[in-house]
This record gives structure tokens, sequence and C-alpha cells, in this order.
């Protein structure tokens, strides 16, 4: 009995473990290989590959639905072109739908395969199920190329054409290709030709020196489902020079305040010389130098009024031989009057203002002070004043006019070294020949005048100026702004010398027959014995200067215009070679000899250029004009004391800082208004 239950226990058992088996199988492989998607390739799905350059293919296709994975293999094909039972070349599984493939040497066709299959789990791991429908397809694995490559360059346009042949059918696509392996596509091209313009705004720039483009060649084969990309066909280097032609197109464009900029067409060449004639010597100078690649653009310092310059450019290396250069044509500008870097002194406490529509006020400029003139806008000047820019009235101030206009007029300011006031040739004791009293920084210590005007009275003489020129002159200036301290020492000195007896000889040598003297009166007396004595009284400074006239009509009592710094004391001279024009009498004759009555043609011809220039005439004097215009229409100041040029004056290069004789610091250490500053061998700041 036992026996037999035992018998039973070992069935039942053993049966337990068939149907444990069993279900392990059932539901530990079977099951879930049943329940796993049973995955499918699409109908249209298509393969692409790309040749890379070691002769690996870079494969993918087109993805399934549903699919954790693919088994790739490559065949060969049969003589009928069928791979039935073929033994696969390659074989790999991989979780993407793409694959780097090994170079298959010698094999024009294959056939690709891709099965598509899904992950599922069972006791022993995770198992794949295989889909059913493959992807299958017979390739051609020729390499796409293009052929018979041949281009040119256009140097006029900068353009490069490109010619080339490849199998019917075929895309080519032409890209740049940039260090690190990276490509940019410039064009996808159906037909062998192309063409690429260079340059701002067009296909490329242009290439930096010495850094020229490669332009690489791909060819995509399209058939049948297949597209096959290959590798680099062809490359082609293309360098900056190579896009540059010959034709050295300059042109010269003014900028304003006399500041020029020179620009041209880059060409062959590794650097261009910018050189300006030197107008004394004849001789080319360099200005500077511009490397190849660098903006073909030069712009000039603020340059002086009222002057010609002339430039060039100048190319040299690069594809030119050794001594071999370019010379562009002559580029010339003309210069105008310009306020920038001029030294200006405000006739009067001027309020200073933050911007140049000057609407807020920060402070006042002091009357007489030098001060330089770094911008103008409108009526204004922009100065440096209490450490900051401010901006005054320009209506106000007195400008330099060799630093305004230069050689526009000439310049001889006798007053600031050799008086040339006279009375008909005879000397003023104490005045001719003599440095006025208020003169005595107007000379500097290069020889140079200071020539102050008042800034509206200066524009209307460059009309004047200009006028004068045209017709063979240039005006010659011998005062403008006169201190009053000299006006009034000027009519004291002469009032007492009016009775005195004129000098033997005239202080100048020319001889008293020339000269058209007054009769000297005559004087009859009858002696004690009834006889008459007749006496010829000496001429006296009165006899010569007034003639009719009064002291006042040559000199003023108590204010003159040229106080005001809107008058001009002037005569002509040949523009060609700087011979006065033969007056009346010489400038500065304090005589009835120099009214206007007595003007020749050449007083006419200068009485006719200022006065069709805005100015009015003295009736007293041929060499007098003065601007009543500004006179009437401005309330202005009479200045007592004379010019300076002493202070801070600024130009391209930097500032530098003036005595009064004109002289600058250099090479020095100074403190200035309790600031120390340190100046180099031009007189410039040097800054930390």
């Amino acid at each position: 009995m036992t026996q037999r239950k035992n018998r039973i226990v070992i069935v039942c058992i053993s049966a337990l473990l068939v149907l444990a088996a069993i279900s392990v199988f059932v539901f530990g492989f079977m099951l879930p290989r049943r329940n796993a998607e049973n995955t499918v390739m699409p109908a249209d799905g298509t393969f692409t590959a790309q040749m890379l350059e070691d002769g690996t293919l870079s494969l993918s296709w087109t993805a399934a639905e549903g699919a954790d994975g693919y088994l790739l293999e490559i065949l060969l094909t049969d003589q009928d072109g069928t791979s039935e039972d073929a033994t696969p070349l390659y074989r790999i599984t991989t979780e993407e739908n793409q694959c780097v493939v090994p170079a298959l040497d010698g094999i024009d066709t294959c056939v690709l395969r891709v099965t598509s299959f899904v992950n599922y789990r069972t006791p022993v791991g995770l198992q794949h199920r295989t889909g059913e429908e493959p992807l299958e397809m017979t390739v051609d694995l020729e390499t796409p190329a293009v052929s018979d490559l041949t281009w040119d360059i256009d140097e006029a346009s900068g353009t490069l054409r490109l010619s080339f042949d490849m199998a019917q059918g075929d895309v080519c696509s032409v890209s740049l290709l940039e260090d690190g392996g990276s490509a940019q596509t410039l064009a996808v091209l159906e037909e062998g030709k192309l063409s690429i313009s260079f340059g701002e705004g067009q296909d490329l720039p242009l290439p930096e020196v010495g850094q020229p483009y490669t332009l690489g060649l791909c060819v995509k084969r399209e058939r049948d489902g297949f597209c096959l990309y290959g590798p680099v066909s062809a490359t082609l280097t293309v360098s900056r020079e190579d896009l540059l032609g010959w034709d050295l197109a300059a042109e010269i464009t003014g900028e304003g305040d006399n500041v020029y900029t020179l620009t041209w067409q880059e060409i062959k060449g590794d650097h261009y010389e910018i050189q300006c004639l030197d107008a004394e010597t004849g001789e080319w100078v360099e200005v500077t130098t511009v490397s190849a690649g660098e903006t073909c653009a030069y712009t000039t310092p603020h340059l002086n009024p009222f002057c010609q310059y002339s430039y060039r450019i100048v190319v040299f290396g690069g594809a030119l031989e050794d001594g071999e250069s370019i010379i562009s044509e002559t580029l010339i500008c003309e210069t105008e009057a310009s306020a920038i870097y001029c030294t200006v002194w405000p006739v009067s406490d001027l309020p200073a203002y933050s911007d140049s529509e000057m609407t807020e006020k920060i402070g006042t400029v002091e009357a007489m002070q030098a001060y330089c003139v770094l911008e103008q806008t409108g009526s204004a000047f922009g100065v440096w004043s209490d450490g900051q820019l401010c901006y005054i009235s320009s209506d106000y101030c007195m400008i330099n006019l060799p630093e305004y206009i230069g050689s526009l007029c000439s310049y001889q300011i006798t007053n600031s070294v050799d008086s040339l006031y006279m009375v008909h040739e005879f000397e003023i004791p104490d005045v001719t020949g003599t440095v006025i009293t208020g003169y005595e920084n107007v000379m500097l210590a290069d020889g140079e005048y200071l020539v102050p005007l008042l800034y509206p009275t200066a524009q209307k003489l460059v009309t004047a100026a200009r006028n004068a020129l045209s017709q063979g002159y240039r005006l010659k200036i011998y005062d403008s702004f006169r201190p009053n301290k000299a006006t009034l020492e000027l009519y004291d000195i002469a009032l007492a010398l009016l009775d005195c007896d004129l000098p033997a000889e005239t202080y100048t040598g020319v001889s008293l027959d020339s000269l058209n003297l007054p009769d000297p009166t005559i004087v009859t007396e009858t002696a004690e014995d009834g006889t008459e004595i007749v006496t010829e009284m000496p001429l006296t400074y009165r006899d010569v200067m007034l003639g009719g006239y009064n002291l006042s009509s040559f000199l003023a009592r108590s204010r003159s215009m040229h106080n005001l710094g809107i008058a001009l004391d002037l005569t002509l001279e040949d523009a060609a070679t700087g011979t006065e024009l033969e007056m009346q009498t010489s400038i500065h004759d304090l005589s009835h000899y120099s009214v206007l009555s007595e003007n020749n043609s050449n007083a006419d011809t200068l009485a006719a250029i200022m006065t069709s220039a805005g100015f009015g005439a003295l009736s007293s004097e041929w060499w007098h004009f003065q601007d009543n215009a500004a006179r009437d229409g401005l309330s202005l100041a009479t200045v007592s004391d004379g010019v300076s040029v002493e202070g801070w004056t600024a130009d391209d290069n930097g500032w530098r800082y003036r005595d009064a004789d004109g002289s600058y610091y250099t090479d020095c250490a100074a403190t200035i208004a309790g600031v120390a500053y340190v100046f180099d061998c031009d007189g410039y700041v040097v800054s930390d």
C-alpha cells in the first residue's frame, strides 16, 4: 500500500514538472514571441549611402514602424542578378536605421537586405523576432564623380566660373570646405556649370589674406530607390589674390572740416603705400601703408586751410615682380576754411553750455583767454574748459586768421615788431618803428603772427579774399584786432605832436619833393625901421596830417572798430610774386593824402573787392574796412588788452601747452594749474 502511494506521488510530481515545463515554454517563450509585434519593412523603402574618404560606406534606410532594430546583410548577386542562398559578405545588427559599412573593394554591384526585428524577453534573456518582409535592393556602388573639371576667374568682376562633366541624371553639390571637416553648400547643380561671385554682398566674401577658400565637388546618384553620395571627387583652391585684378581705381571724398578719405579698388599686391606730394620739393612722400586684406581706405588728418593736396596710392609686392609697382591716378583736394583746432578768444565772458544747441548752461569762459576749437556745430564752438567740453557762441569769438584761412591771405602785423604808423613818411616819435602797446604777444617765436578777427567778420573776409584771388591778387593784412589801450595811446601821442615841426628828413628816406607837401605859411612883419620882414614858417604835423580833416578821422579818440575785432587794415599784392600794388600812400599814413578821394586805381580795386563782400569803408583811410553788420547786429564789448596764445591747444596727435611766444613745452615735466604733466619731444602730453 505504501509503495503504491509512493508511485502515485511520483507520477503526480512528474506530471506537475511536465506541466511546469510546458507552462514555462508556452508562457516564457512561445507567448512572448507570439505577442511580439511582427514588423515589416516599408514596401516603398529606400537606401541612402555616403561614400567616405577612407572608402567606408555610411548607409541608412527607411525605418520600419515599431522596430527595435535591424539586421543588415550585404550579398553578391548571381549571374542572373539574384541573391538567393548567397552567403552574405557583411552582416550586422543595429538598433538604428543606419550604420557604417567597411570598404567593399572591387565590388560594383551588390544586394542590400535589411530585416527589421522586435525584442522580447524570455527566461533565458532578450530575444529577437525577425520581421517577415525585408527591404532588399540590388544597387550599383560605382563611385559617382565629376570629370574634366575646368575653371577660370574673371578678375574684373571677381567671379569664378566652373565647368565639368558628370553622368546623366547625377547631381553635383559644390561646397566650401572649412577647417574641422565641415562644409557649407554653395550650390546644387544638375548641369556642369556654375559661377560664384566674391566680394561684399556677393555669394562669398573675398578670402582673407593667407586663408584661401577650398571648394569641393560631390556628386549624388539616385536610381530606383537608392541614393549614393560620392566623396569629394574634385577640389580647387581660390586665394584672395586670384580674384583681384590690376585696375587700381581710386577716389577722394571730403568728410568736412578739411578731412578727406581716399578709397581704392583692391588689386593684386601685398601692400599699398599712400603718398602725398610735397609742394616745396615736388617729391612724393610716404604717408602710411595699408596691408593687403585691410580696408582699402585712408582718412587724412585735418589738413591746412586753403591748400591743394595731391595724393596717390602705390601698390607693391604680391604678384608684382621685385621693383614693380602700380600707381593710381593723382587724387587732388582743395581745402576750405575750417575752425577746427583754431585758436579763438571770447571778446567777453561768455556762458558755457553742455550741449551744442546751447540750452543748458554749465559755466562761463573767460574773456580773451585763448581756447582751442574742438568741434563746431552751427553757431557753437566746442572748447575745453574746466576739465570738460563745453559750447560757446562763435559770434562773440575772435578767431586766429592764419589758422582759419591759412595762406588765403598774407600777413604782416607791423605793430607787433616795427610800426609803420607815420604822417606822410614822417616819423611819429615813440610810435614809428616800435612795438605798439598791446601787441607784445602778436609776433610768435617762429615768426608767425596772431591775426584775431571776429568770427562772423572772418567769414566775410573769405569771400573778399577769394574775389581778390580770382583777379590775380591776394589780400595782405597789416592789422586786425587792436587793443583799446593802443587806440588811446596812439591818439594821445598824435594829439601832442600836431603842432610840432616836421623833421628835416623823412623817416623812410623818401625825398621831400616827391611828397607833394603843402606850401609853407609865409608871415610878413614890419620892422621898427619900417622894412618888411618875410618869414617862411616850418611845416608842422598838423599841416601835413589834417588838411582840413580832424585827428579823429585818422585815429579814434576813445573806441575804434578795431577794438571790437571787426576791422581790418589791408592792401593788395600780386598773388604770383607777392609784390604789393602801389597805392597813393604807404599803409598807415595818418594824413589827408590817404583819404578815399585821393584813391588811385589800385585802391579803388581794393575798395571794390572789400565792399562787394559786405565790408564798409572809412573815408579817411584807403586801407581800412569794417564789418558794420556785426557792429550793428551784435552787442560787442570794447577789448582793452591784447591777445596771447598761452594755454592748451590740440590737434589730431593730442594736446600741447603753449607759452605766450607760441613755443611749446617739450621733453619735460611741468605743473599747470596744479596738475602735473609730462610732455614728449614734440610737445604732446604723454598719457599713462
